[in-house]
């Protein structure tokens, strides 16, 4: 029985993080909590409902916004990992992260270093 090649390329491996990996600050939380309030004011006076319609859009495009700025319009940030070949229980080990924006604007982001998938 042949055998399926399993690992994808890098590519491939970042487009699909970068659909389903979304990281939304506490920002875009806090909007959507305003948002939810206006619509329970707007059950109770349906005259203000267009307020909390339009905000939920507008941040709705926002988010697109940004997503489209950050993964479709440039190419994305790239990130190297330095390490010793071998690691030592008793001492600190040096591990060196760089990353590289290949993009017009600055980018502020938040680097969240696990263990790799097995």
């Amino acid at each position: 029985m042949p055998t399926k090649n399993i690992h994808t390329t890098p590519k491939k491996w970042i487009t699909k993080i970068a659909i389903f990996s979304i990281f939304l600050t506490a920002r875009v939380y806090i909007c959507l909590g305003i948002c939810m309030v206006l619509f329970v004011v707007a059950f109770f006076v349906p005259a203000i409902y267009f307020i909390p319609k339009w905000c939920i859009i507008l941040l709705g495009v926002l988010v697109f916004i940004d997503y489209y700025f950050l993964f479709i319009a440039n190419k994305a940030p790239t990130a190297k990992r330095i390490t010793a070949d071998r690691y030592s229980n008793g001492d600190d080990n040096k591990v060196t992260l760089t990353v590289f924006n290949a993009m017009n604007f600055d980018v502020h982001m938040v680097i969240i270093d696990e263990l790799p998938f097995q």
